[in-house]
Parts: C-alpha cells; structure tokens; sequence
C-alpha cells in the first residue's frame, strides 16, 4: 500500500525536501522547489550540472559517510532534520525509498508506490508480465529466466528484435548503452550470456517500427488516494543516439491526440495501485497504428522542469502529496511548446545536418523556437556552462554542409 503521512507537518514553514540523484533532473526539479521557497538539498554520489545552480545545496553528511542508495536508511537516520520530502531522481534511489522501515518512512516522506509496484516498473521483464496480464499493446517480450529458456524461443521472435536489460540503470552503468542490437541468433546469445555472467538478465523484445517522431510520453503524478493529478504528453522530435537513445528534443501536445495512450498508463498504474510521479513511454505501431507502451519511469525524470515550463509542476503535486496537504489537480498546459537539451541535441542535429537530413536553418530555427532545460534567466551559470562546452565541441569537430 502506498504511505500516508504521518509526520506533523507546519504549514507556515516549508518542509524541506531531499533530491536524490544528479544530473538535468536535478536541475529542474531545484528551480521548480527553488522559485516557490522550499529549502531542497541534494544527496548524490557525484555532483553533474546541478552543482552550478544558483539553488544547489549538498545535504550535509558526517566525515565518512557514502551517499549510496543501498544506505539511505543509514543517512537518514543520522540526519539533524525533523523532517523532509524524498524526490528520488533514479531508479536505484526510487528502490531505496520504497524500501525504508515505517519508523524511518515517517520522518522522510515520499509521494511513491511501495516496493512491490517500484520493483515491478524498474524490471523490464516483470513490466512485460503486467502489460501482457492486463492485455494493454506492447512491444512482444520474451523474457527468460536463463540460456534454458532462450535457447527455446522460436527462430521468427530473434527476427527485428533487440535485447533489452531488465535493470536499465546497472546496464547502463556497466555498458554505456540502454540496449543491445544483433544481427544473427547466434550474436543474441552471445551478448545474453556476456550479461548474464554480470548478473543482468535481459528479454528479447521486439523492435517497433516507425519513425522517430511515433515516440510519445504521458508524463504526471497519482494522489495517495490513486487519483491522477495531472497528465502532461508530449511527443519526441529528436533523440541521441538515434536508435536507442534519450529524448533530445520534443513538443508538448494534447491529451485528446493520445487518449489510447492516456487509458493504457491508467489501466497499468491502477493495477499496481500506484502513487507519485511518473513518465510513461510509448511508441505507434506503423503497421496498426496502436500506441505500444515501452516503459514506464516511477520517478523524476530528464523533462520535469519542462512540464513545469508548461503549466504542470509535478514536484509542486508530488510534495503536497507526500505532506497531506490539500492538492488541486492541474487540467490545462501550454501545448505545441518546444523543448531541447543541448548536451545530447547537439550531437543529435549534428548527425543529422552532415547526413543531410537537417538544414542548418531549420536547426537555428529548432533552437532558437525552443527552450533548453538548463538555460534559465534567473539561474544562468548551468546553461552558461552547456553552451561552452557545446562551441567547444564544435571548435573541435566543426559542421561540414554535405554536398548537394
């Protein structure tokens, strides 16, 4: 069962919160607590473009302490705060969230799903089990448990598939990659069993087809009570790397232009009885037109401080929440509104200038239309710093015009 709270809270002083994690996640989520006056500290392993913020504080730890997830309880129970609202920033500290003793839980507030729900989005194999329970569209997974059940699967499933790990964050940190493509049954087995002796399993899922435009992502908050607070979708316009990659540019747009993908997300979050942030992915099939759920992340993520740019605050949702407090939904954002990430865009753009797929007017116009996720006029050192590296890298390795 999702918590409730239960520490005594004082409205007329902000409970702090505690970012869990590094990155443009972090960032965004430290000017959106920033601009409305909620003290926010920041407990990560390694600082990254949030240290720059005008709002970054490192939480204070003894000499000695790690600030690793796996001893989150540890930290916090030495902690001089009373009180505080988590906002895990990755999977691993979502996980160790979920898994704090009440005694703990608390003092630490979290607007989360228990451990159950968490565990069941963050494994890819499990999350295909779900999908397919309910019969909501989605990519067709097999998922073995060891080389015994890949061998059996059927030669026709290895064709235009890919293998996915079922912990994307220890693969990715292992690898440097989200996924793993092949080209015979032969080279899949290979790379299954290279990860399985790392103790990352991986399913076989199949690759859906269509352009890189047919990504969508439903992004929003549930209350305690499993009731959405909002829903913000948006819809992907360039991506790096270009086939299993982030999300480096996208649109907002409007609910009613992805109602199938609205109704699968509710499907599967009421199944699981889930509570707090979340983004979900989907992809439209070209061959039927159904939007396929990918994924479905129980956490912040890369794009929170533009769902805020556009109406939708979903630390502001998740943080009442967690508190108790009194919650209006948000039922209205600003659509058709763009959004970039220079540190992947750039190379992205790049790519697709010099494969003569981009003009550098309509990549001007792309930037010059949209906002950036670390430019801020009232916290401009982080996007100060990406800019810089961004003339850097193309002193370094300039743009060349293909020939016509």
């Amino acid at each position: 069962m999702p918590r409730r709270s239960s520490a005594k809270v004082d409205e007329t002083r902000p409970t702090p919160v505690i970012l869990l994690g590094s990155s443009i996640t972090v960032l965004g989520a430290l000017r959106l607590f920033g601009r409305r006056g909620i003290p926010t500290f920041v407990l990560s392993g390694d600082s990254d473009i949030e240290a720059f913020s005008r709002w970054y504080r490192p939480l204070p730890l003894r000499p000695g302490d790690d600030p690793d997830p796996a001893r989150l309880e540890a930290l916090l129970d030495h902690m001089p705060l009373d009180t505080a609202v988590l906002m895990p920033c990755s999977d691993s500290w979502a996980m160790a969230v979920a898994g704090l003793r009440p005694s703990v839980a608390e003092r630490f507030l979290a607007s989360q799903a228990d451990a159950a729900a968490i565990a069941t989005l963050i494994d890819k194999g499990r999350f295909a089990g779900l999908a397919d329970g309910l019969g909501v569209p989605h990519p067709r997974t097999d998922v073995p448990q060891g080389l015994e059940d890949f061998d059996a699967i059927p030669d026709d499933h290895f064709h235009g598939s890919f293998l996915k790990p079922r912990n994307s964050e220890a693969f990715f940190r292992r690898y440097g990659r989200k996924a793993t493509s092949f080209n015979t049954r032969a080279e899949a087995r290979a790379r299954f069993i290279e990860s399985s002796e790392a103790d990352l399993l991986c399913v076989l899922q199949e690759y859906v087809p269509g352009p890189i435009t047919s990504h969508y992502f439903i992004d929003g908050c549930v209350d305690r009570d499993g009731q959405p607070l909002a829903r913000f979708a948006r819809r992907r316009l360039r991506m790096w790397p270009p086939y299993f990659g982030n999300n480096s540019y996208n649109v907002s747009v409007p609910l009613k232009d992805v109602a199938e993908a609205v109704t699968t997300v509710d499907r599967l979050l009421a199944a699981l009885r889930y509570r707090g942030i979340f983004s979900a992915e989907f992809k439209v099939d070209e061959r039927t037109g159904e939007f396929k759920i990918l994924e479905i992340n129980c956490r912040l993520y890369w794009y929170v401080g533009f769902a805020g740019s556009c109406g939708v605050d979903l630390c502001d949702l998740a943080y009442r929440d967690a508190l108790g407090l009194a919650v209006r939904p948000v039922n209205y954002y600003t659509e058709a509104r763009r959004c970039h990430y220079l540190t992947v865009d750039w190379p992205a753009c790049r790519a697709l200038h010099r494969a003569g797929h981009l003009t550098l007017g309509s990549w001007a116009r792309s930037w010059m239309t949209g906002t950036d996720l670390t430019i801020a006029l009232d916290d401009p050192i982080p996007g100060l710093r990406v800019l810089a590296d961004v003339v850097l890298q193309a002193a370094r390795n300039p743009t060349t015009t293909p020939a016509e």
